[in-house]
């Protein structure tokens, strides 16, 4: 079926199928257009309802089970905590993820999963803090993206990351930061939007999480933020933007200063 559903005066167009394979079923629901978080609120009722109407035992051993012949998008579930997948890797567990981040049409789904998981709870994080080479390369992918629906999310994610002391290394991956501070930048030269102060809020919350390790960043990366920042701290275009997302950019230049 392909639906419209509308939260708040937003919409999001969805498409929802269901596969049978003997007596078992897996439900697709894939986002058309819209916004990608009514897309991860109705995939949430929609789990919720399933669960009070089978049982979460039920749930949980479908879950499990992988129908074979059925896309892999299936497999995942991004709202809940990994603890059904005992035998798989954390790559094993993200890779449709990381995948789905390399491709335009569901870059936002992607996003949208990883800060759910990523605001989710140390458990639910595990996954991404365990392979921190591959989730920096999607997330400074995500955050170069054009897209206002892929970029929030990405954002988010940094700054639920940011909680986690163990996400330095994640976060001080070359290019992660840089790739925030520029999209915050332009971000905030043309609007006062909530899109540019959460990537403002992602990059003084990542700068914070890594200068709690001494030589996690590098003095050259620390000093071309630092740059970076300055510059556009300086520039006129700065001077009118949201005042909390400028707090946020001058006390992540003051800690770049002490990582340099």
């Amino acid at each position: 079926m392909r639906v419209e559903v509308f939260v708040d005066g937003k919409s999001c167009m969805m498409k929802a199928r269901v596969y049978t394979h003997g007596d078992k079923y897996a439900v697709e629901v894939q986002r058309r257009a819209g916004d990608a978080f009514i897309l991860q609120s109705t995939y949430q009722l929609l789990s919720e309802h399933l669960e009070a109407r089978l049982g979460s035992s039920v749930l949980e051993t479908l879950k499990k089970e992988k129908l074979p012949g059925v896309p892999a998008a299936l497999d995942l579930d991004v709202s809940r905590e990994f603890e059904g997948y005992p035998n798989e890797s954390s790559l094993e567990v993200i890779t449709p993820l990381l995948t789905m981040a390399t491709i335009a049409g569901l870059q936002a789904e992607a996003a949208s999963a990883l800060a759910e998981m990523a605001k989710g709870g140390r458990t639910s994080a595990a996954p991404l803090l365990e392979c921190p080479d591959q989730v920096a390369a999607a997330l400074t992918h995500l955050l170069t993206s054009d897209h206002m629906d892929t970029i929030y999310p990405a954002a988010r994610c940094v700054s639920g990351l940011a909680a986690f002391g163990e996400a330095g290394p994640l976060l001080a991956h070359q290019g992660l930061l840089q790739a925030a501070a520029n999209q915050a930048i332009a971000e905030l030269a043309k609007s006062q939007g909530l899109v540019g102060t959460a990537l403002a809020q992602a990059v003084v919350d990542a700068i914070q999480c890594c200068a709690g390790i001494p030589g996690l960043l590098s003095s050259s990366s620390a000093i071309e933020i630092q740059e970076l920042l300055d510059s556009a701290l300086q520039n006129e275009s700065l001077a009118n933007c949201d005042s909390m997302a400028r707090v946020h950019l001058e006390q992540a230049l003051f800690n770049t200063r002490l990582c340099a």
